[in-house]
């Protein structure tokens, strides 16, 4: 299986019409969660998953209230919850490294694209 930079269509329609499917190795061609996912880092990803179903790190779209996209990765996890749901998503904050429940308002633009595997660091990252 080759490695490919990962390419999300920036177009405000249906993102994934043309997003890729099933599982695959792609190469980040950013900083997708720094600094945990960075440039040249390669990414396992299964694209069949869209929606946030267990704990764990997504690649996924926040469009701001605008509909200007950004990219990014994101981990989320399910907590019991007294809503009608009885699941709350909660998100880890990157810059305060914890958690907190994601807002339904917030939750509305975010698109997931899939939900990534493993990150594997090339050696020359691992200063070897």
């Amino acid at each position: 299986m080759s490695a490919v930079a990962i390419s999300l269509p920036s177009d405000h329609l249906g993102l994934h019409q043309q997003a890729p499917y099933g599982s695959q190795i792609l190469q980040a061609g950013g900083d997708l969660r720094y600094p945990e996912i960075v440039t040249g880092d390669v990414l396992q990803i299964d694209f069949d998953v869209k929606s946030i179903k267990h704990d764990g790190l997504y690649l996924i779209v926040i469009r701001s209230k605008d509909g200007a996209p950004w990219r990014c990765a994101r981990r989320f996890m399910r907590v019991p919850s007294f809503s009608s749901a009885g699941i709350a998503i909660h998100g880890q904050d990157v810059a305060a490294e914890g958690w907190a429940p994601v807002p339904d308002e917030l939750m509305s633009r975010i698109e997931v694209f899939g939900a990534i595997r493993e990150v594997f660091k090339p050696v020359s990252k691992m200063g070897r």
